[in-house]
């Protein structure tokens, strides 16, 4: 806001976002010609809020962006991926290798057995990701404060889904339970450790390239070569997952009070 508003701004203690309703209802009281410091024509809560608390809200906002991510980003991606290495299965069928464990060579197999175990391995993933979208997809809007829904229309909570998925061509809905939705964020760790899990196996494919780069001088050598720069960038997530984790210990009985 511009200075010349300064005596429009409401200080002291309580919510940032309850503070910044007070402040936009004075002005508007103030462009409307009502009595400042009074709730007329325009409530704080009724009109400017409008049945939303910040702690219902932010949850939210994170539900429609991790659900949006993972189903409209990451997972035509990680598919995609899979349809590569599928087709390199195919074409590595006839090429035989020497298996190797423990750094040693081991017993013969085909490349392309190896390819599938990749793609095995993303099929996984795909799987746990499709497992924990139904949970990302369920929102905590219309809990207000403390998860009853107090001051919101008894409407508001569905209406609000509905609207969310018209906007962002997702099926959400709302939290069949706003007191859980409000608590605590475990469907954000869950879609965290299936993060983390895709990161391993990525690192799992993306070093066995590196190994296969440096023996095999054809395929996947060019494979190989690109695979450092994924190797080194898998452990970001890891670490993020670690980051997660810390706000979904933090949580009270009523109010998740750290947001992962």
């Amino acid at each position: 806001m511009e200075t010349k508003h300064r005596r429009s701004v409401v200080l002291g203690a309580g919510f940032c976002g309850l503070r910044f309703c007070k402040t936009f209802k004075q002005r508007a009281i103030e462009i409307a010609g009502g009595q400042m410091g009074s709730k007329m024509p325009i409530h704080p809560n009724d009109d400017v809020n409008m049945s939303q608390s910040s702690n219902d809200t932010f949850p939210t906002a994170m539900s429609i962006a991790a659900a949006t991510e993972v189903e409209q980003s990451l997972l035509p991606q990680v598919q995609h991926l899979r349809a590569a290495l599928e087709a390199k299965r195919a074409e590595f069928a006839n090429i035989v290798k020497i298996g190797r464990t423990h750094l040693q060579d081991a017993t013969p197999l085909t490349l392309g057995q190896e390819f599938s175990g990749y793609v095995s391995l993303l099929d996984a993933d795909v799987a746990r990701l499709h497992c924990v979208l139904p949970a990302l997809l369920m929102l905590a809007i219309g809990g207000t404060a403390v998860g009853t829904g107090l001051n919101a229309h008894p409407e508001f909570a569905e209406r609000a889904a509905r609207k969310i998925s018209e906007l962002t061509r997702q099926p959400f809905t709302s939290h069949a339970n706003k007191f859980a939705a409000l608590s605590a964020h475990d469907d954000l760790v869950m879609g965290s450790g299936a993060l983390k899990t895709l990161a391993v196996s990525l690192m799992k494919i993306a070093k066995t390239a590196l190994q296969d780069g440096t023996s095999l001088r054809g395929a996947t050598l060019k494979l190989g070569l690109l695979s450092g720069g994924r190797v080194r960038s898998g452990g970001d997530p890891r670490a993020h997952d670690a980051t997660i984790i810390g706000p979904g210990l933090s949580q009270s009985v009523r109010l998740a009070e750290r947001a992962p």
